[in-house]
């Protein structure tokens, strides 16, 4: 499946148009690799765990934005479909980090690494400062 093939099927199942981009930054910025679209929180979890039995290798799905302070405002979450190798490009693609406690992306993916070795994690929902 290829990253169109998936936004058209996460439109389908979603009833919602899909965006070209996808929201960083608490929504201020865009990132025209991924695509998305905005759902009913209610239904979020339940898309996403949806579109993950359908996805093949490289692509990733999760929560995205879900609090808006940029230009655009919404009364939902934002379901992102990117190009992506393991749970950890989700991190890179939402821009998510720790500065509160001095972690950048990376050294957060490098932490959740550790964390996913010895117990097992799944990264559903990632956005800036999560």
């Amino acid at each position: 499946m290829s990253l169109d093939d998936a936004a058209a099927r996460l439109a389908e199942i979603s009833r919602a148009s899909i965006r070209g981009y996808s929201n960083y930054d608490l929504g201020r910025n865009r990132d025209p690799k991924a695509k998305s679209v905005i759902a009913p929180h209610d239904r979020s979890q339940q898309l996403v765990a949806e579109l993950r039995e359908e996805l093949g290798p490289n692509l990733i799905c999760f929560i995205g934005t879900t609090r808006w302070l940029g230009d655009e405002e919404h009364d939902g979450d934002e379901i992102v479909i990117a190009n992506g190798k393991s749970q950890f490009d989700i991190l890179r693609v939402a821009r998510s980090d720790a500065i509160n406690y001095g972690m950048e992306t990376e050294d957060l993916i490098k932490k959740l690494k550790e964390y996913d070795d010895q117990f097992g994690i799944d990264i559903f929902h990632a956005e800036t400062d999560t």
